[in-house]
Order: C-alpha cells, then structure tokens, then sequence
C-alpha cells in the first residue's frame, strides 16, 4: 500500500484486503494497526465482518465496534471517506454492491469463484476524476482462473 497505492488518486487512494475468514479479518486488522503504528503512518484501517469473532488462540472476542472504535453512529462506508482511514479489511462483508470510487487497489487472500470473482474485484471499477490506474494483488487465486470466470461471466 505504502509503495503503490498511498499516492494514487491525489493521495486519496483506498484499498481493499478481501480475507478467507472473520478470524483472519481479525487477525490482520491486529497486525496492520501495529505495523502501522510502528511505521507511523498516518492513517489507519479499519475491518468489516459480523457478528462476534473469538480467537481460539487468544481467548479474546472481537467485533466490528470494539476493533474500528469509529465515533458516535458513523458506519464503514462513511468512515472509510475520511482521510485517516485508507485501507478496509472484509471478510465476505462489502465484496459486493459497495460503491467507494476511492478504491484503487484490492488484495486478495481467498478463493474466489464463478459470479464472486467478478463481483469482488468489481469493488475496484469505480470511476472518479485522477483514477487512471487499479492494482490487484491475488495470493490465492491463479491467472487462468480468474479469466474462465470472467468469460463465464461475460460469456467471452
């Protein structure tokens, strides 16, 4: 993010990491904050998932509200507009319908398939005056797959 993404759309860019699990959302929201913190960064990111997520290793529970702490009634989707706030978490929350034109770059860490495929790294296609450019970085999924779904999709 740092390298390739903070700077796009007039330093307005967002990004998106598209998690296997809820406990894995927890997980790297817990890392990000304290890489990000030891970095000194001046934003932060925040995670979407429902219901409430134990860790087994921990003990610990955790939830949207606890682990975002966003002030008053401010939802996901309107914290993610301020400027402190540049990377969203998911796990299965927001991969569909979620219109953030902000959003330049996706990370992929599941196993898409079929109309999700599609649907996911459609979080990416919205326009906005200085977007020219989107980045996906896919750890789970192979090249030749993604393109059988778009052409299922699409029927190319």
């Amino acid at each position: 993010f740092v390298s390739q993404t903070q700077n796009k759309i007039q330093g307005k860019a967002r990004a998106m990491l598209v998690t296997r699990s809820r406990l894995h959302a927890v997980r790297f929201k817990l890392k990000f904050d304290e890489l990000m913190s030891e970095r000194g960064l001046q934003y932060r990111a925040l995670v979407a998932f429902s219901g409430t997520v134990k860790d087994p290793d921990t003990g610990l529970d955790y939830t949207e509200k606890s682990m975002n702490q966003l002030q008053g009634k401010l939802s996901i989707p309107e914290a993610l507009k301020m400027p402190e706030n540049r990377i969203l978490i998911v796990a299965d929350k927001f991969q569909t319908g979620f219109d953030e034109p902000m959003m330049q770059t996706m990370f992929v860490d599941k196993k898409l398939g079929g109309a999700n495929t599609v649907q996911t790294l459609s979080r990416l296609n919205r326009t906005m005056r200085g977007k020219d450019t989107t980045m996906v970085l896919d750890f789970e999924n192979q090249p030749e797959e993604i393109r059988e779904d778009l052409k299922f999709v699409f029927n190319l």
